[in-house]
């Protein structure tokens, strides 16, 4: 729980920082590579060749007067012209274009940039005033990231105390023009449907253009551009196109960091609080991140952003945490002479498993044992140590035998499966008694054992009095020395103490 609480304290930290912004931002480009969704159909691009203007002759604003002619006989439902208007040197087709973009009333919107505080490299210079009189103007800004990626675009933008709407609320309807939008990435850009502009404006047949949306872009003069996650740049009239067909498709909500960080901190102390065991607690972790990874896809196909950065810092802290914990306890429990736990892992174990009750804590004390290792290596040693745990159990894995990393070994049995503990007692030291081979030297073991079988004292005094007992047999010439309460054998008792 500790843990789980610092990692979460940790990810609220970053959260309010929005340090890990690079993370989401590399989570949501992972994002929209997963899907690919085909766009509506409803908007139709009509772009500019790239060179088209350097490589052809023709007015430009002539051209486009025939393509805003064919569009509304074509019936277009909106047409927006994302390109700065100026005048093209020819009065009567500048005055034409006037007259057909007023006439056509609501139905044409002309964009330009209206920030204020728009980079002087992206800034382009905006429509001649004479060409915007009695026209609808839509702001064509979007607001991107260090990387130059544009996540979110608002409906209305504000600008000089006026409120202009945005190119992509103006390509759906009011009713899903009212919130911003989170640009859905998945839906696949080179399908938007395009037509060349010049040979719109030249060809006869009748486009497929009825009851769309068209947005004429690129007329070969200045265009901004925005990054598409693995696509690169591209001209700022498709972001807007994407984005309207985000909102058509019911997409391009958040799921903002605050409640993603909640709920997933929420779930992750609940589970630790309400599952007591190692191998329930690894399900649990699988369940975690597993819903965060269902929440990855879901989102990722639905077109909705999560910000997910900071919930996953909750698990890779804690993960952290909980490895360096386990690393360490497996290094602070272990012996490192014997390899086999020590006795803080006996104090772990025995305590874990609840009352000691009628439990009797058993010590081993190996005497002599310094000049036994005087004559061999550490290798030698561990193999020595190990074979005399392996005798400690004898006829019963279930029993683990700790070590402190000196002479004593420590175990636990139960007193009601022995009718006479001392008599069981004194015949495992006598198997253990029995000389050991390493390295083909027969070495012998002598040891005794102390045993403490109280009913109402704490483990660690308990497993002190059984230490006290063991060093008290040889003293008193009992091989197995037993204390079966404070008050037994007081005389006894405390002169072992002393």
């Amino acid at each position: 729980m500790r843990h789980a609480a610092i990692a979460i304290v940790i990810a609220a930290v970053t959260a309010a920082m929005a340090v890990l912004r690079p993370a989401d931002i590399a989570l949501w480009t992972l994002q929209a590579k997963t899907f690919s969704h085909e766009p509506s159909g409803s908007i139709v691009h009509i772009a500019d060749r790239p060179g088209a203007e350097e490589n052809g002759a023709g007015n430009p604003n002539a051209i486009l007067l025939s393509v805003v002619d064919k569009l509304d006989d074509g019936g277009a439902r909106k047409i927006a012209i994302d390109t700065p208007l100026r005048p093209s040197g020819n009065e009567a087709i500048d005055q034409a274009l006037r007259e057909k973009l007023r006439a056509l009333g609501d139905r044409v919107v002309l964009t330009e940039t209206v920030r204020e505080d728009f980079r002087n490299d992206m800034a382009i210079e905006p429509s001649h005033p004479w060409f915007k009189s009695g026209v609808t103007i839509a702001s064509s800004d979007m607001r991107d990231d260090f990387l130059r990626f544009v996540w979110v675009i608002d409906p209305v933008h504000s600008a000089a105390e006026r409120e202009f709407p945005t190119l992509w609320s103006t390509l759906v309807d009011p009713a899903r023009a009212s919130e911003p939008i989170y640009v859905d990435y998945s839906i696949d850009w080179q399908a938007i449907p395009r037509i060349d502009l010049r040979s719109f404006a030249t060809r006869e047949e009748p486009a497929d253009i009825a009851g769309k949306s068209v947005v004429i872009g690129g007329i070969g003069r200045e265009v901004t551009t925005a990054k598409i996650p693995g696509y690169g740049a591209v001209p700022a009239t498709i972001i807007h196109i994407l984005t309207a067909e985000t909102a058509m498709r019911g997409g391009g909500g958040v799921i903002v960091r605050g409640f993603v960080l909640a709920a997933f901190g929420a779930f992750l102390l609940l589970g630790i609080a309400l599952i007591r065991t190692q191998s329930m607690r690894r399900v649990f972790y699988g369940v975690w991140a597993g819903t965060f990874f269902a929440l990855f896809v879901a989102s990722a196909h639905a077109g909705w952003r999560v910000e997910f950065a900071d919930a996953l810092l909750i698990g890779v802290a804690y993960a952290f945490m909980r490895l360096q914990a386990n690393y360490k306890r497996r290094h602070l429990y272990l012996d490192s002479k014997s390899g086999l736990p020590n006795f803080l892992s006996l104090r772990r174990d025995v305590g874990e498993r609840g009352s000691v009750g009628q439990k009797a804590i058993v010590v081993a004390k190996i005497t002599r044992l310094d000049a036994i290792f005087a004559s061999l290596t550490p290798a030698d040693q561990r193999r020595y140590l190990r074979q005399v745990a392996s005798r400690l159990n004898l006829g019963d894995d279930s029993i683990a035998i700790y070590h402190d990393g000196g002479k004593y070994f420590g175990f636990v049995l139960s007193v009601d499966d022995y009718a006479d503990l001392e008599s069981h007692l004194e015949g495992l030291r006598a198997i253990v008694s029995q000389a050991v081979t390493v390295s083909e030297r027969a070495i012998d073991v002598s040891l005794t054992l102390g045993v403490d079988c109280s009913l109402d004292k704490e483990l660690d005094s308990r497993l002190s009095s059984a230490i006290a007992a063991a060093d008290q047999a040889r003293e008193a010439y009992r091989p197995v020395f037993i204390i079966s309460d404070f008050e037994t054998d007081s005389e006894t008792w405390d002169y072992s103490l002393q």
